[in-house]
C-alpha cells in the first residue's frame, strides 16, 4: 500500500466527504482502500474542498496537549495520536518535538503536573479512563499481597461500584452513537413524551434486566 497518496486521490476523498459530510475518516478509508492516517491527511490538506473546519494547529496549548498525552500513554502511536486528536501526521509530529521534553519534565513537579492537568481535561474519555483506572487498581491487588484482607475487600467493593457506573456510561455513549435515533423511536412508540432523558434511563434498566436474566440463565435458573 502506497505511504503517500497523490494529489488527485486526496482530493477525491475530500469530495467525498464533501457530499458525505456524515462519513468518519475509518469509513472513508474502507471505501478507498486506504488507511485511516491517509485520509486524515487528505482531508487537512483540503479542507475546504472537503467542507471542514480545520483547528487553528498555531495554538501551543493544544500542541502541548498531544505531547502531554503521549508522555502519558507512550504505547500511543503517531497513528493513533493523528485519530485522537483529529489531526495531520506532520502537526502530531511537530507537537512532539517541540514539546515531549517539556512535557516528561513538567511532570516532576506538583505545580507541572497541576498545568498539565488543566490542559488535558478536556482531552479525557471518560470511559476508557475509568477503564484503565480500573484494570490498574486490579492489577495492584494481584501484585501486592502486602494489603491487608479489609482494605483489599473494601477496595473489591469500590471496585464494582466502579464497574456498574462504568456500565452505566457505557450504555449512555452507546445508544448515542450510530443505532441511538432507531433506540428512541422504538422506546417513543411505546412512551410518546419521553425525554432524552427518559430514553437513556429505560434502555438502562431494560439493558440491566437483560443482563440479570442472561446471568440467570448461565447459573441454570
Amino acid at each position: 500500500m502506497r505511504t503517500f497518496l497523490t494529489k488527485q486521490q486526496q482530493i477525491k476523498i475530500a469530495e467525498f466527504k464533501k457530499k458525505n459530510p456524515k462519513a468518519t475518516a475509518k469509513f472513508i478509508a474502507q471505501k478507498f482502500g486506504y488507511t485511516t492516517r491517509q485520509v486524515y491527511n487528505a482531508l487537512h490538506k483540503f479542507p475546504d474542498i472537503a467542507g471542514i473546519k480545520v483547528r487553528n494547529y498555531s495554538d501551543e496549548n493544544f500542541l502541548k496537549k498531544i505531547a502531554i498525552w503521549k508522555v502519558n500513554h507512550p504505547e500511543y502511536t503517531l497513528e493513533k495520536l493523528e485519530q485522537k486528536f483529529k489531526v495531520p501526521t506532520h502537526v502530531a509530529r511537530y507537537a512532539l518535538q517541540k514539546f515531549a521534553g517539556e512535557a516528561e519534565l513538567g511532570k516532576a513537579t506538583r505545580k507541572g503536573r497541576t498545568i498539565q492537568t488543566k490542559i488535558i481535561a478536556d482531552s479525557i474519555d471518560h470511559i476508557e479512563t475509568l477503564k484503565h483506572q480500573l484494570s490498574y487498581c486490579l492489577a495492584e491487588l494481584e501484585n501486592n499481597d502486602r494489603i491487608v484482607i479489609s482494605s483489599r475487600i473494601d477496595m473489591l467493593y469500590k471496585m464494582i461500584r466502579l464497574r456498574v457506573y462504568l456500565q452505566d456510561l457505557e450504555i449512555e455513549s452507546h445508544i448515542k452513537r450510530v443505532d441511538a435515533d432507531v433506540i428512541a423511536m422504538i422506546i417513543k412508540r411505546f412512551v410518546p413524551n419521553a425525554t432524552s432523558d427518559d430514553i437513556i434511563k429505560i434502555y438502562t434498566e431494560e439493558f440491566h434486566k437483560w443482563q440479570t436474566h442472561k446471568g440467570q440463565q448461565g447459573k441454570g435458573f
